[in-house]
């Protein structure tokens, strides 16, 4: 099969009807049924179910289309680059809940990239934000945080989107208070059951994405209680703002924590980070999505190599 098959089953698959893919491309209708035809002849399965009402991708014409799809954009990319004669310019497109290590990992991408031009589009957006935004094609990947009880279910809504999830890395969970925080003491390594009491009339600060995605505190209800107790609750648009808050407002903020990737890229905030105590902890995972059978881009590739070690 050559491209030019690939062109018209992509045009029929777009347009829902061969006539009007035949009008859109300036040929006839026999003709582009019957290259249909010897296409698919070639692959031995129909690709198109034929109606009346026009046409619809079979099961496996829905995974053909994806994968021609792909194909179809790198050689468009490819003939840019190359009719052009222009440098190749990269680009990364990433939605996250805001984590530190990507400011470092990024700048050592484009270290890595330095001899290009590069741009770099970091956005912090709840998982289900996430999953709306990469199906649309705004964003090329997702970082995300998924939790034991509602793994399955978000599985489901990241599969039914046409998007694929890889799992990472274990992240443990706990607060975040000042680095020189003095309510809380310095001697306090865990939060659990006793040191849980250091928080009460705390300000707590949370972040946009975490109402949906990560109520840590729904699996412990002591924290749970504390936090609904308290007088002062912040909600925050991006992890800078609640680190400045938790600092001035003497504040404290749920939060995941990914221990190997911070060894290997420091975590900078000025915040401390308490993890919640065995008896109470739970299961947590940094994952990383994509649309199905996507081709990564050479800087997501590289990112993806970082965050998977």
């Amino acid at each position: 099969m050559n491209y030019s098959h690939i062109e018209l089953i992509l045009a029929i698959a777009d347009a829902g009807s061969i006539s009007q893919a035949a009008d859109n491309l300036f040929v006839s209708q026999p003709f582009l049924s019957s290259a249909l035809k010897r296409a698919e002849d070639e692959i031995g399965t129909p690709l198109f179910k034929r109606s009346k009402s026009g046409v619809t991708l079979t099961p496996f014409g829905h995974e053909y289309v994806q994968y021609a799809r792909n194909i179809a954009d790198q050689i468009e990319t490819l003939n840019s680059l190359y009719n052009s004669k222009q440098v190749p310019q990269f680009r990364l497109d990433v939605a996250s809940m805001g984590f530190c290590f990507l400011y470092p990992m990024v700048a050592e991408i484009r270290k890595k990239f330095q001899k290009y031009p590069c741009s770099f589009q970091l956005y912090e957006a709840s998982t289900h934000e996430q999953i709306q935004l990469i199906s649309a094609g705004s964003y090329e990947i997702g970082l995300v945080v998924l939790d034991d009880k509602s793994k399955k279910q978000m599985l489901r809504s990241i599969k039914a989107k046409g998007l694929e999830y890889y799992r990472l890395q274990d992240v443990q969970t706990g607060i975040y208070v000042a680095r020189n925080c003095k309510t809380v003491p310095s001697s306090v390594k865990e939060l659990d059951e006793n040191s849980i009491q250091y928080l009460v009339g705390m300000p707590y600060i949370g972040l946009h994405v975490e109402p949906r995605d990560m109520h840590v505190y729904e699996y412990w209800s002591a924290l749970d209680s504390l936090i609904k107790a308290q007088d002062q609750r912040y909600i925050v648009s991006s992890s800078g703002m609640r680190s400045e808050m938790i600092n001035q407002y003497n504040g404290f903020g749920t939060a995941g924590y990914c221990s190997a990737l911070y060894e290997k890229y420091p975590f900078t905030e000025p915040l401390r980070f308490i993890p919640l105590a065995p008896s109470v902890n739970f299961g947590y995972e940094l994952g990383w999505i994509q649309r199905q059978n996507q081709q990564r881009s050479p800087l997501a590739n590289e990112l993806f190599q970082m965050v998977s070690e």
